[in-house]
């Protein structure tokens, strides 16, 4: 099973501005964290299969380039979490791990550190569980460093921690967890994926509100895509049908209600009132977030055979591909950051490197039979690889201009170059290079 969920759309740019709740420290911290001294190594009965040559190469590098930067043995616990210690959320290219941290690490889009900006420090946990996920999948295939061996041992003990008893409505984060509980089966994560699931259960238990309440009416579409998934494979994995037929209840309700019935695509957030009816607050669509809605409603619609989801994701992904919509760019390749659902209002200014997840929705798309540009899958693998990498900051970076170069926001003045390695970005893209999880024989 591949991981769809992520992160937020925009969680680095929105932990950079200061803007997002779950960035925020618990207090007061517990003891250090382990060095990772004496860290078995994880018995997978799963693993991901790379074989060219220049992709393995690229993981690997990226990988252990990012092992020696990114740890943060002060990054501050954040609920329930009492446990200090992560993932910076992005580091300037100059920085070495150590010296500078206070200027050179969890940088804000004006260019300033948190410490510069006179900032609480920030630690996402999101980006902790996806880079642990990797690094055990790499290892998987035999990728591994010394510097990727050490943070994948500092990392274990930390979100292990962070993800007890989780509970925010994030399909994905259940997905990292089953991916990790067959990767690690002596951790603690299918005991979790489980619990997990079971809060699932409950959230959307009446699939037509969405999982909206009456306190909660925001409804964000890719959480509840990702969440149908989940509880579809947790019906499979757990032994429980009753949560698979509410995971594709749910599905059918979602594309019932949130796609926009001209354009096929679905708007980045909506509420849902007393009688259950929808209303979209922000029509943006972001190309990464639909990927991974489109990818694991393709999930649900492969386990449980509904046509009319298949039918609404080959809509979805039939928008995105269209020069209607004008989210191809034909000229340097790749997809810009967003367009309306109604297929109007086109930003092109820069493309996000979440953007990616639109690899796995092509080969996923491909094998199903769905109508895709000839070759699309292949292309998109190297774009990964190759254009979305930075090659000045050795590592991927959240968002780039047009032409694969350092984006520069125009309204900041001067304008400053965002090459911040981030790790959000780079386990996005490692994980897509990385590719599907299959059983060892």
């Amino acid at each position: 099973m591949r991981r769809r969920g992520a992160l937020g759309p925009l969680t680095a740019l929105a932990c950079a501005g200061g803007l997002l709740a779950g960035c925020t420290p618990a207090s007061p911290p517990a003891a250090s964290p382990s060095t990772g001294a004496g860290c078995p190594a994880p018995s997978s009965t799963v693993r991901p299969t790379v074989d060219d040559a220049a992709t393995r190469d690229r993981i690997s590098g990226v990988l252990d380039a990012f092992a020696r930067r990114a740890w943060n043995p002060t990054a501050p616990a954040v609920r329930p979490s009492r446990q200090p210690g992560g993932l910076y959320i992005n580091y300037d290219p100059a920085f070495d791990g150590a010296s500078s941290a206070d200027t050179e690490t969890n940088i804000n889009t004006d260019g300033r550190s948190d410490d510069q900006a006179g900032k609480s420090p920030r630690h996402d946990p999101l980006a902790d569980l996806a880079v642990l996920r990797d690094l055990d999948a790499a290892a998987a295939a035999g990728i591994r460093t010394s510097a990727t061996e050490r943070l994948r041992c500092r990392l274990q003990p930390v979100t292990a921690a962070e993800f007890t008893s989780y509970g925010p409505a994030r399909g994905s984060v259940y997905l990292e967890l089953a991916d990790l509980s067959q990767l690690d089966p002596r951790g603690p994560w299918r005991e979790e994926a489980h619990r997990f699931a079971a809060t699932l259960a409950t959230t959307f238990s009446d699939p037509p509100t969405l999982g909206g309440t009456g306190d909660k009416p925001q409804i964000r579409p890719d959480w509840v895509a990702a969440s149908a998934e989940a509880l579809v494979d947790a019906g499979t994995r757990f032994a429980t049908p009753a949560w698979a037929g509410l995971g594709e209840q749910l599905a059918v309700a979602l594309v019932t209600k949130a796609a926009n019935p001209a354009t096929g695509l679905f708007p980045s957030e909506l509420e849902v009132d007393a009688a259950r009816a929808v209303t979209v607050t922000d029509p943006l669509v972001r190309v990464g977030a639909e990927a991974q809605l489109l990818d694991a409603l393709l999930a649900v619609a492969d386990r449980t055979g509904n046509a009319q989801v298949r039918a609404a994701v080959a809509a979805g992904l039939a928008a995105v591909e269209s020069p209607a919509t004008g989210l191809v760019d034909t000229r340097h390749g790749g997809w810009f950051f967003a367009v309306g659902s109604d297929g109007t209002g086109l930003r092109t200014a820069y493309k996000e490197t979440r953007s990616a997840w639109m690899v796995p929705l092509l080969q996923h798309a491909a094998r199903r039979g769905l109508p895709i540009p000839a070759g699309a899958p292949a292309r998109a693998e190297r774009l990964v690889r190759d254009s979305m990498y930075l090659a000045s900051s050795k590592g991927y970076v959240y968002r780039l201009a047009p032409d694969w170069t350092a984006y520069r926001d125009p309204k900041l003045v001067p304008p400053v170059a965002e090459d911040w390695v981030s790790s959000e970005a780079t386990a996005i893209a490692v994980d897509v290079m990385l590719g599907d999880l299959s059983s060892e024989s």
